[in-house]
């Protein structure tokens, strides 16, 4: 169990960094060099690592296309956003900040076929068009003909575009076609 009752003046709960997801302003404490591709803090979900090729994927961009088509180490992969997860340094209650989303990357095949991901009509959901089945952000359908099948799984992390560019500042940053 917790409580509330933590023995410090300030509530548990309250947010001790409201303010620092503010994609404009400089991260706090931070020494190195600021890449300029994408704004300091802005959100990246991002593939691959120092060594190997990297890509990232800016929310503000899924945000608005809701998938993400790309080629890493030759193989095809799709990023997945999904609305519904409050930004934890929004708000001065840690849980009641802007809606940020939350995504997920994976190799986009099922039942022995490469899928092909969309947004649904409502403009919000994900659906294959090989199959019209519709996909959640965890890479599973929750309805449709491929319901009880996954997506493989890539090795992901979200992050502050800064940090990450700090350690692979060889990534790649994906753009929309334009028109999405």
């Amino acid at each position: 169990m917790l409580s509330r009752d933590t023995g410090h003046d300030r509530p548990y709960g309250d947010n001790p960094f409201l303010g620092y997801g503010d994609v404009d302003e400089p991260p706090f404490r931070f020494q190195g060099a600021i890449d300029g591709r994408l704004a300091p803090k802005e959100r990246v979900i991002a593939i691959g690592g120092p060594e190997t090729e990297a890509i990232a994927f800016s929310y503000l961009d899924l945000a608005r296309t809701g998938v993400a088509t790309e080629t890493f180490e030759g193989e095809p992969v799709v990023a997945l956003w999904f609305p519904g997860t409050a930004d934890p340094f929004d708000a001065p209650v840690v849980g009641l900040g802007d809606d940020i989303g939350s995504a997920g990357v994976y190799r986009p095949f099922a039942a022995g076929r490469q899928l092909t991901f969309e947004r649904g009509h409502d403009g919000v959901s994900i659906i294959d068009r090989e199959t019209g089945s519709t996909w959640s952000v965890t890479g599973r359908p929750i309805d449709g003909p491929l319901l009880g099948v996954r997506l493989e799984r890539v090795l992901h992390g979200d992050h502050f575009w800064f940090s990450w560019a700090a350690f692979t500042p060889q990534t790649r940053v994906w753009q929309p076609a334009s028109g999405e």
